[in-house]
């Protein structure tokens, strides 16, 4: 169970609408995600907020999202990039991004490029993804933002002595000075 918190004093404008233009005026087969759309969902990670653009499927690992696929492509053919800067693989056996350590609270918009345009890098064969990630100067005057949740779990015959219970609770809050 996940809720997700927001909260701002300022007027805050729906992103849908732009990243929905944006996508029709693309010389490019690409879907845009904003920050809205993904904030309606529950999504802990970067992978599984992906998975509900269209064309993008996701591996799981032990649950959790992990890689992306685009275009039914292994995840080793796609290309991450954070702010337009190009993310390696940590593992060496492979080229296929770890996105399940990228929390989906930073994200303004997540862009999944599907062709690619002859000025953007051809290191990729499936698709090239660029998550834009917020700024705190993207909203006026104080923002904040959380995200809590709780899980109970039960081991066998142990559970009837010992249960365990977590609880994770995270608060990030920025304020701009007025100007």
């Amino acid at each position: 169970m996940w809720a997700a918190i927001s909260s701002s004093l300022a007027p805050r404008c729906s992103t849908i609408p732009r990243a929905l233009n944006q996508q029709r005026t693309a010389d490019n087969t690409v879907t845009i995600i904003s920050s809205d759309a993904i904030g309606r969902f529950p999504d802990p990670n970067i992978a599984e907020a992906l998975q509900r653009a269209p064309g993008v499927g996701i591996e799981r690992d032990q649950g959790e999202g992990r890689y992306i696929n685009v275009r039914g492509a292994p995840s080793e053919w796609s290309a991450v990039s954070v702010d337009g800067i190009q993310i390696p693989s940590v593992d060496p056996n492979t080229r296929a991004v770890d996105l399940d350590t990228l929390p989906s609270d930073i994200v303004a918009n997540l862009e999944v490029t599907k062709s690619l345009l002859p000025y953007q890098d051809a290191d990729s064969i499936a698709g090239a993804v660029n998550i834009t990630t917020r700024s705190p100067f993207d909203r006026r005057g104080f923002a904040l933002t959380g995200m809590a949740g709780a899980s109970y779990n039960q081991y066998g015959v142990i559970a009837e002595s010992f249960h365990r219970r977590t609880l994770r609770l995270l608060d990030v809050g920025h304020a701009r000075p007025r100007q």
